[in-house]
């Protein structure tokens, strides 16, 4: 895993790499551009619990299952982050509305066959 942070007057950058796919969070750094009011070592915890959650999801989370099921990625994403602040990190409370429709499609499916 490598970490990243790049900053410049209005914003800061953290990039971490993780099972060769890249995740970049962005914060706004404080009005005078000193500092970033955001904890730095809180954003990186965050990209590692969405890749475990990620991973807790597909299996081993690749791009492809990113790719081919971007709806239930956003929606992942959706349950962890609500107006910029992260509401939950408890895996299995972001996963269960996920499954919970998963469930329910596949009883739509079976339903027509």
């Amino acid at each position: 895993m490598r970490t990243y942070i790049q900053t410049n007057t209005t914003t800061q950058t953290q990039q971490q790499t993780n099972k060769s796919l890249f995740f970049i969070v962005g914060s706004r750094l404080s009005k005078d551009g000193n500092d970033n009011p955001e904890n730095e070592l809180g954003m990186l915890e965050f990209i590692h619990n969405l890749v475990e959650t990620m991973d807790k999801w597909a299996g081993s989370i690749c791009e492809l299952d990113i790719m081919y099921q971007l709806e239930q990625v956003h929606f992942l994403l959706d349950e962890m982050v609500m107006n910029g602040y992260i509401v939950e990190t408890n895996k299995m409370n972001v996963l269960r509305p996920l499954d919970l429709m998963e469930r329910e499609s596949q009883k739509a499916e079976s339903m027509y066959r």
